[in-house]
């Protein structure tokens, strides 16, 4: 298994487009993708639940 950790503060603008390539690979079964929310004013839970039949995803807040 391979783990992606990807730091987020307030990154509307980019996440979606960073999970919808990770996404796209063709190793996707076997990737965890982590999302740490530090304190964001942001939820990313409207794109965890569009892309988490895709891949294998957690947010985790700080």
């Amino acid at each position: 298994m391979i783990d992606i950790i990807i730091p987020a503060y307030n990154a509307k603008e980019t996440i979606f487009k960073t999970l919808a390539s990770i996404s796209l690979q063709t190793i996707k079964n076997c990737l965890n993708v982590y999302i740490v929310n530090d304190a964001s004013d942001y939820n990313y839970q409207e794109e965890i639940s569009f892309l988490k039949n895709w891949i294998n995803i957690v947010e985790l807040t700080l």
